[in-house]
């Protein structure tokens, strides 16, 4: 009986793990778009992040696609490592806000970027 109980709790705490990990339908999976800019110039950006795997549209004309991982969750705050294809990965911060929009601040070598993201 022991063991069943040992295995249930080990299974239990792999399963929350894997969930904290984006294999459970983290809150920042799905489609966020950011828009922006003035009577002379306009962009927006289009994230779609899905099972570990995330693209990125935008104009100007911007493509990229790769990999996620959450590295650490706290709150209502999600830190992840951007990886994408033959390039060299960043640090992104999403944290959710009290509307369930999206706040992501993202940090470079060159520098941070912040964008506002809504569903």
């Amino acid at each position: 009986m022991k063991k069943y109980l040992l295995a249930l709790v080990l299974l239990t705490g792999f399963c929350l793990t894997l969930s904290q990990l984006g294999f459970g339908g983290l809150p920042i999976e799905g489609t966020w778009n950011a828009t922006g800019g003035d009577t002379n110039f306009a962009w927006y950006l289009t994230y779609d992040f899905r099972g570990g795997q995330y693209t990125l549209e935008g104009y100007p004309p911007l493509e990229e696609s790769g990999t996620y991982s959450v590295l650490y969750v706290e709150d209502d705050t999600y830190t992840v490592l951007i990886s994408p294809e033959d390039e060299d990965p960043y640090l992104s911060e999403f944290r959710i806000l009290e509307d369930g929009n999206m706040m992501m601040s993202s940090y470079s070598a060159s520098g941070g970027t912040k964008y506002g993201l809504i569903r």
